[in-house]
């Protein structure tokens, strides 16, 4: 059993790495690239503000999925279960925080020089990706 469990393990990484592969190769080379950095900085915000709490959604609810799974385990597997949770739900938070606090904090390292659709999540940049 020890040894499916480890075949399957390897299967599902090699078919994430072979994911990616396919993702990084049958990227668009003829889309416009980001040429300054407040456009680059911009883009970053963007996917920050619309990609951040989505994914925190996620890490709260796998926490709730290892929370319930944990209580039918062993009390050791529980206490692990518990702590993985815990620590899903704080990383969930910090993201949250990040997503919030992060325009705010841009905008006033770079106030004088960008445009009023500035990490407002509405702008549209060429070379950016899109969520």
């Amino acid at each position: 059993m020890k040894y499916v469990v480890s075949y399957i393990k390897s299967m599902a990484f090699t078919f994430i790495i072979l994911l990616g592969l396919a993702a990084i190769t049958s990227a668009d080379t003829t889309a416009p690239t980001i040429t300054s950095l407040k456009d680059g900085i911009n883009c970053l915000c963007n996917l920050v503000i619309t990609l951040m709490p989505a994914i925190c959604l996620l890490l709260i609810m796998a926490a709730g999925v290892i929370y319930a799974g944990g209580q039918v385990a062993g009390a050791e597997t529980r206490a692990k279960a518990q702590g993985w949770a815990t620590a899903m739900v704080i990383g969930a938070v910090i993201g949250l925080i990040m997503s919030i606090l992060l325009p705010s904090f841009l905008k006033a390292v770079y106030s004088n020089s960008l445009d009023p659709a500035f990490c407002t999540g509405t702008a549209t940049i060429s070379g950016c990706p899109t969520s």
